[in-house]
């Protein structure tokens, strides 16, 4: 709603101008309640099961909205090795490493979910695009919501890699952009076993 010149002069006055403002401010509270962070913890956790992200760990499940809007939950990714991606779009080596993810994703059958902290929903529908990748990209919007990333949430701090096995157990996470190589290394052992 905008408000004209000349609005307080109106015929409804000071009260119209503050039936404005409570207007547009219902307005705008009713907007952002309809939406919530792009990865949310589910309310269902099995007792005696160590959970979260680190290796040996079973991660729990998670609902997930992609970039384009299409929601599933994490665990229906676990039917074969997922490999996460925590990236930004502003770096050299996570536009490289894109190449070879496919390569990986094609090679092995394997599930991967990227995980971007980037502000702009459209930079990120557009990696996507640009590189015909076939897996899901999620925008981690948690802190506009008062949160943490999901990695500072989940002890993955400075994370880029992190292999889960099918079932959701957490076989390796790697710490730098530049152990793509690696990661072909872990996916090879796996899949030779």
């Amino acid at each position: 709603m905008r408000i004209k010149k000349g609005f307080l002069n109106h015929r409804w006055g000071p009260f119209g101008f503050l039936l404005a403002l409570l207007l547009m401010s219902t307005s705008a509270l009713a907007q952002s309640a309809n939406h919530k962070p792009n990865l949310n913890p589910s309310e269902f956790t099995e007792k005696g099961i160590s959970q979260g992200w680190q290796e040996g760990q079973q991660v729990g499940d998670l609902q997930v909205n992609d970039v384009f809007g299409k929601k599933f939950n994490l665990y229906s990714l676990l039917d074969k090795p997922l490999v996460v991606e925590f990236f930004t779009l502003n770096s050299e080596q996570s536009k490289k490493n894109k190449r070879l993810l496919k390569a990986f994703y094609n090679q092995y059958n394997i599930n991967i979910l990227g995980i971007c902290t980037d502000e702009y929903v459209y930079q990120i529908q557009d990696v996507n695009k640009q590189n015909q990748l076939p897996w899901s990209n999620v925008q981690d919007n948690s802190p506009k919501f008062g949160g943490k990333t999901f990695a500072e949430a989940n002890g993955l701090n400075g994370a880029r890699f992190v292999v889960v096995l099918p079932g959701g157990v957490v076989h390796k996470v790697l710490y730098s952009e530049s152990d793509i190589g690696r990661l072909g290394v872990e996916l090879q052992k796996y899949f030779k076993g």
